[in-house]
């Protein structure tokens, strides 16, 4: 269209044919056109204006050290990129349209819905947990993608350890962001990544193959769920879990609970009650560190 305009010429129904590719095959139909099937550039760039979808804005998360950072309903419906994070916790509490994270080392990164493609470049020790349309790691060692998508994960590239599951991330309002990008009733096919190499991208050579040394499944006794800081916590999950992980889950709740009641139970007197507390906040001090989990 731009060399068009220098010459002052006219589209040609092929490159209408080529627009019809980008925005969809009722372009040729429904551009304006004269008798011989090409138009005018300005015929073409009034129509372009009333089918092109506005540009979503961009919210960027870069450089957060060790800390939290919550990114709200104000970013609904915006390209979300999360980039050369160290030791941080990233929670997108909304819908967004794209979603990247590159660059980062020892985060977690929590997305509550992606309209179209969640990427995951050149990262390390990232767990990611998210639902969107499609997930695609590129380069990526030690990563956990724990996610909901209709589409099965792409590993690309040097994509070395790297673990798959279902996702465990949960907020209030994630049930709507869900059916605000048609994700609410849509099959989960987590469990299905593809290992695509740089002789799979040649259509002579041999076809994507499954993931299986360099992706494996993420162990159920591995797997806690996510929710997103809030005033009025979360803690039902928004998602459904396969049976092991749902299994695996409950159980770890259930310790837990066995635990605590033990020692509101304890019948012990006022030294020992002391001490018994002073052990239970070191004992969660190192598992805070250990886990890497203290901000």
């Amino acid at each position: 269209i731009c060399a068009a305009a220098k010459r002052g010429a006219k589209v040609a129904r092929g490159d209408l044919a080529a627009l019809s590719f980008l925005f969809g095959p009722r372009v040729v139909e429904s551009s304006p056109k004269d008798r011989d099937g090409s138009c005018d550039v300005s015929a073409v760039e009034d129509w372009l204006a009333t089918v092109r979808p506005p540009a979503a804005p961009a919210v960027h998360v870069a450089q957060l050290g060790k800390s939290v950072r919550l990114v709200g309903g104000g970013a609904a419906g915006a390209h979300v990129i999360v980039e050369g994070c160290r030791g941080a916790r990233v929670y997108v509490a909304t819908h967004c349209e794209t979603c990247l994270v590159v660059g980062c080392v020892d985060c977690v990164v929590c997305v509550g819905a992606v309209g179209a493609v969640l990427r995951v470049v050149a990262c390390e020790r990232v767990t990611v947990a998210a639902a969107a349309h499609r997930v695609v790691a590129r380069n990526c060692l030690g990563c956990d993608l724990q996610v909901f998508t209709p589409s099965p994960p792409l590993l690309c590239g040097e994509s070395r350890a790297c673990r798959v599951g279902p996702c465990g991330y949960s907020y209030a309002g994630m049930p709507g962001d869900l059916a605000a990008v048609g994700l609410s009733e849509t099959p989960n096919l987590w469990k299905d990544p593809v290992l695509v190499d740089a002789a799979a991208r040649c259509g002579f050579a041999r076809r994507p193959k499954p993931a299986d040394a360099d992706a494996t499944r993420l162990p159920p006794a591995a797997f806690s769920p996510l929710f997103a800081p809030a005033t009025a916590p979360q803690r039902q999950l928004c998602l459904p879990l396969p049976d092991a992980y749902a299994d695996a889950l409950g159980s770890s709740v259930a310790r837990a609970t066995r635990v605590r009641d033990a020692i509101a139970d304890a019948d012990l007197p006022p030294a020992d009650r002391g001490a018994l507390e002073a052990t239970v906040r070191a004992g969660f001090a190192r598992w805070l560190v250990d886990s890497a989990k203290i901000r």
